[in-house]
């Protein structure tokens, strides 16, 4: 019966064959998806793998070697920054020839030596020495390999420094080896949370793709097989001719898309999906993960096959019957309303993310979002009726009441059409209303010095004075400069808050901070109002009662740098920073990067949603064009024969709009609706906050992909004209 099957599979003429070739390349389309996700996610564990070093410390988890025989490594590990890159500094001094070894390279550099990853090197290279180079006195004895880098985008140096010198700097530990277990990700519930709802709405449409590829032409199919039945066949052996036909299709379709995606590693590789380039070689999900995918989408393709040969019913007379399938009822709704169930305690509870939400909330949390996308499912065909008796009651025309009917007598096979584009609205919904509402707040985002009046830090103790004294006179003669604010230490007390002192004579250059009170001199001010989100540039701070000459011996606790905007600017004075006060001030950078910087992980997060909402619409597309051309397969007779009534093909192509159109267009209103409630409940859950509204991007993104969807449904009109000519009003 096996090689009865796939020689009816195969050489059933050219409609059997042209079923099988889109049904595979439909499953290969949403296997090349999964596969990508899946290769993402096993990519960021070997990333975490290699970059584990990163993370030596004097108490490593997986020491690289026996730390009794190994001679001490004195390690600091500090951060830079140009033009919006993060770079990354080690810098090493060995204690005896027997040292460990980061891994990436041959040997440790000697004083006045660095290895530099190969974007570093290129970077290092291309610019000017003042913007960069001079922050690492040193030359370069060679590159970082591929073992300690995670990215080809990574800017990682590693300088080598006398052991006595390197000693004295704060932070710097002796360490007797590297430390080789991945590196750990620190994510908040948010995170956590926003990482899994997108994994789990990605893999709704790819199943939703998979699922429509192969019930393709579903109808006519079943019309052999009851054929069959009439000539002897048995259930099992119909059952069997039906499942092998769909493995076979879902088969092919997992193999090619398996080969897809080891021809699009290097273009996949591009993706900068979490801000960075990937390795293409990391991009692999294993050969478990492959095989498994390979062994499970034609078992489940069988499965469903097996399942549909339920509805080929023989009548007493031995004639093909088929049933019109019962309405459905209001309980499909259940699963949906015990989602937003589970969603409302968590929201209603108080158990927000502010007041430091456990994760042990996160997985009840998304176990919640996932039950509202099976509650979309299950009650969508009774929202597809619900949209149909609405419309049902404005029937007047031919079209219009034959397309109502039809929706009315199937309306799951109406949703099934659509559901991959509702889908898609819903999840996009939830990533727009909630990362917008995550990265909101930004500080100072609309004020132009924000761009422009950078800040920087001691990284220990403040500043000495005399250090301070010469940092300031070569930031002056810097090009591009327009002020500078020394805040200097105060010893008083003001309510147990930490203050500074500001020269007014300086103050006035950079306002961005704040005003001195008319007539003074040296004023005072808190210094937390100099972080991020707390700068008051209208703020008039009072009098201290001290002279400008009294701080001059007073070190210093913030160095404020108003520069004229450009880049070159910014990067020259991080360079002077780095070159007289080296390793004791932080990167400089401006008060919009401070702001910025505060929401990176939430901005992290709103990318990876982006991404997963593209892809969503992508699949939502190729499973309502896959479902409306399969449904003009299995419907060629009846429309030939309403031709053959008279019935013009205009007609027909407004049947087809409508039973796509009505679905479509009804079920994006409630699922828009569904997916700002399921928003508002999860940002309540994790951050005890409100969502703010899309605005009109998101809607403009809604219309667009409707009318995409419907052009979709447009393009299969040629189709309709020819598989409605008479020929195919034939009884077979």
């Amino acid at each position: 019966m096996i090689w009865l099957a796939l020689r009816l599979t195969v050489r059933s003429g050219r409609e059997a064959l042209t079923r099988l070739v889109v049904i595979a390349a439909a499953v290969a389309l949403g296997v090349v998806l999964l596969l990508t996700a899946l290769a993402s996610y096993s990519a960021l564990h070997r990333q975490d793998a290699r970059t584990g070093w990163l993370q030596t410390s004097t108490h490593n988890h997986q020491p690289s070697i026996s730390e009794g025989a190994s001679d001490h490594l004195w390690w600091l590990t500090t951060h830079d920054e140009f033009g919006g890159q993060s770079i990354q500094r080690i810098d090493v001094a060995a204690t005896g020839p027997h040292a460990p070894i980061p891994p990436g390279i041959a040997a440790l550099p000697g004083p006045g030596q660095f290895y530099a990853s190969p974007a570093l090197a290129a970077l290092l290279a291309r610019t000017p020495a003042d913007q960069l180079a001079n922050r690492y006195p040193a030359h370069q004895v060679g590159v970082i390999g591929h073992a300690a880098l995670a990215s080809p985008d990574d800017l990682i140096i590693i300088v080598g420094d006398q052991a006595r010198q390197l000693a004295g700097q704060p932070g710097a530990v002796a360490v007797g080896s590297i430390e080789t277990a991945p590196t750990p990700h620190n994510l908040s519930t948010f995170q956590e949370v926003g990482l899994a709802l997108g994994a789990a709405g990605l893999l709704f449409p790819i199943l939703t793709l998979v699922a429509m590829a192969t019930r393709i032409a579903a109808a006519r199919r079943e019309q052999r097989l009851a054929a069959m039945r009439l000539v002897g066949a048995t259930i099992g052996q119909v059952a069997l001719l039906a499942a092998v036909e769909a493995a076979l299709a879902a088969l092919a379709g997992a193999i090619a898309g398996n080969g897809l995606l080891f021809l699009l590693r290097p273009q996949l590789a591009r993706l900068r999906i979490t801000g960075v380039r990937w390795y293409p070689a990391d991009l692999n999900p294993g050969a478990i993960t492959i095989g498994a995918i390979c062994l499970a989408i034609p078992l489940a393709a069988a499965a469903a096959a097996m399942v549909t040969v339920r509805s080929v019913q023989l009548s007493p007379l031995g004639v093909v019957r088929r049933a019109t399938p019962a309405a459905p009822s209001i309980k499909r709704l259940i699963p949906l309303g015990l989602g937003v169930f589970m969603l409302a305690i968590f929201a209603l509870a108080g158990r927000t993310y502010s007041r430091g939400a456990s994760a042990s909330y996160a997985p009840t949390i998304v176990a919640g979002f996932v039950l509202i996308m099976i509650g979309i499912i299950a009650a969508g065909p009774w929202l597809t009726m619900v949209c149909t008796r609405v419309l049902a009651l404005r029937s007047g025309r031919a079209a219009t009441l034959i397309a109502t009917r039809r929706l009315a007598d199937n309306p799951a096979a109406a949703f099934r059409a659509v559901s991959g584009l509702i889908l898609a609205v819903f999840i996009g919904t939830v990533f727009v209303a909630g990362t917008a509402t995550a990265t909101s707040g930004t500080a100072l985002g609309d004020d132009p010095a924000a761009a422009t009046t950078a800040i920087t830090h001691p990284t220990g103790a403040p500043l000495a004075a005399a250090t301070a004294a010469t940092l300031s006179a070569n930031l002056r003669s810097q090009s591009g400069m327009r002020a500078l604010t020394l805040v200097r230490t105060y010893t008083g007390d003001v309510n147990g808050s930490p203050q500074g002192l500001l020269a007014c004579g300086e103050l006035a250059g950079t306002p961005e901070i704040g005003r001195c009170d008319p007539g003074t001199q040296v004023a005072i001010m808190p210094l937390y109002a100099l972080d991020a989100g707390h700068t008051q540039p209208q703020q008039h701070w009072p009098n201290a009662h001290n002279t400008p000459s009294n701080l001059t011996q007073l070190t210093v606790q913030a160095v404020v740098i108003a520069t004229d905007g450009t880049p070159a600017t910014l990067e020259r004075i991080r360079t002077a920073v780095d070159t007289i006060a080296p390793r004791q001030l932080t990167v400089a950078q401006t008060f919009g990067q401070l702001s910025a910087a505060s929401i990176r992980d939430a901005t992290q997060l709103q990318h990876l949603g982006d991404l997963a909402i593209l892809i969503s619409v992508i699949l939502a597309g190729c499973s309502l064009a896959v479902a409306v051309a399969g449904s003009l397969v299995e419907r060629r007779r009846p429309f030939a024969l309403l031709r053959l009534t008279g019935m013009p093909i205009r007609s027909l192509r407004l049947v087809v709009l409508l039973e796509a159109a009505v679905p479509l267009i009804g079920l994006t209103i409630v699922s828009a609706a569904g997916g700002l409630l399921t928003a508002e409940l999860l940002i309540r859950a994790l951050r005890g906050a409100t969502i703010r509204m899309p605005g009109l991007p998101y809607y403009l993104t809604v219309l667009v992909g409707t009318a995409i969807a419907l052009t979709l449904v447009l393009s299969t009109m040629p189709l309709l004209q020819r598989i409605s000519s008479p020929e195919h009003a034939r009884s077979e």
